[in-house]
């Protein structure tokens, strides 16, 4: 084929490559919040995700190394993901919000009713 070998891997790059807590340090300078979500083999939730739609705290901290002081923007984005105002218990907020409505909407139906008899 043209001379060309293409089993041989090329390991050129253009670019260098970029740490995962830069990465976690752009997404905070930002202001953006990285919530990792965990789906285990049985449906169960991880704690982040359950914390963003439940309210219910995780673990502090979650791993051994978010006290790595290598890894200084991980802990700072594990602080803003657990903290207000980032979205704990979007759930029980959702459903306070919807009740709350019901009831209004429950009430103007019933004066309605009421000042058509």
């Amino acid at each position: 084929m043209n001379g060309i070998n293409l089993t041989e891997k090329t390991t050129a790059r253009t670019t260098p490559p970029i740490s995962g807590d830069d990465i976690i340090g752009n997404l905070l300078h930002n202001q953006m919040i990285l919530t990792p979500v965990a789906i285990d083999a049985h449906g169960r939730i991880g704690p982040m995700l359950r914390q963003n739609l439940y309210g219910t705290p995780p673990l502090h901290p979650p791993y051994p190394h978010a006290n790595n002081s290598s890894q200084p923007n991980a802990k700072a984005m594990y602080e803003h993901a657990t903290t207000l105002p980032a979205p704990i218990g979007i759930f029980i907020e959702a459903d306070q919000r919807w009740k709350q409505l019901q009831e209004k909407h429950h009430k103007i139906n019933k004066n309605s009713t009421d000042s058509a008899i």
